[in-house]
C-alpha cells in the first residue's frame, strides 16, 4: 500500500479556538517542540481543516496519522482519542454556519513507550459517512475523551499532539 497524497498539520495550524471545538486546548513550546495539549480531566479537541486534493482517487483508504507523546515511563497507560470528519462540497448550499460532523467516531487508543515525551504515531483509519470529492472542504475533529465512560483513558497527564497527518492510501 502506498500513499496517493499527504496533507501535514503542525501544531500552529491545528484550530484549538472554534467554537466547534470543545474544551479550548492550549499551545505549548517546550525545548522547540511546539504541540497542542489535550487534557487528562476533561474532552478537548482540535480541528484540522483543509481542501480534498486534486489527487484524491475514493479508490483508497483515508487515513490520519497523529505524532503525539507525553509526560510517562509506563507502558500500561493510554489515551482514548475520537476522530469525526466533516466534508463540504462547494455549490451544495450548505449552511457553512453549522457543524455536520459524523455521528459515530472512529476511535482508538494511544499508547506510550517507556521513555517520557518520546514521539509516538497512531494510524487511524476514517470511515466518513459523506464520501468526499476532489475540491470539498472537510474538517477533522481529535477529540481526546479523557472521561470515556468505558475508563479506555487512564492517562493521568496532558497529550502532547505535534502533528498529524492526512492522506489516502491505495
Amino acid at each position: 500500500m502506498a500513499r496517493n497524497w499527504t496533507l501535514q498539520f503542525e501544531p500552529r495550524a491545528m484550530d484549538t479556538n472554534s467554537p466547534s471545538v470543545a474544551g479550548s486546548p492550549s499551545f505549548l513550546d517546550t525545548t522547540l517542540r511546539p504541540s497542542v495539549i489535550l487534557d487528562q480531566t476533561t474532552d478537548q479537541s482540535v480541528v484540522l481543516e483543509g481542501i480534498v486534493p486534486d489527487e484524491y482517487t475514493g479508490r483508497g483508504t483515508l487515513k490520519l496519522a497523529i505524532l503525539y507523546g507525553g509526560n510517562t515511563t509506563s507502558t500500561t497507560l493510554d489515551a482514548r482519542i475520537d476522530v469525526v470528519t466533516e466534508f463540504r462540497t462547494p455549490g451544495a448550499a450548505e449552511n457553512l454556519n453549522a457543524d455536520n460532523y459524523d455521528a459515530t467516531p472512529d476511535s482508538d487508543t494511544l499508547l506510550f513507550s517507556a521513555t517520557a515525551y518520546s514521539l509516538q504515531t497512531k494510524v487511524i483509519p476514517l470511515t466518513p459517512v459523506v464520501t468526499p470529492a476532489i475540491g470539498d472542504k472537510f474538517r477533522i475533529k481529535v477529540t481526546r475523551d479523557a472521561d470515556n465512560a468505558s475508563n479506555l483513558d487512564d492517562f493521568a497527564d496532558k497529550l502532547h499532539i505535534v502533528g498529524a497527518e492526512f492522506y489516502e492510501e491505495i
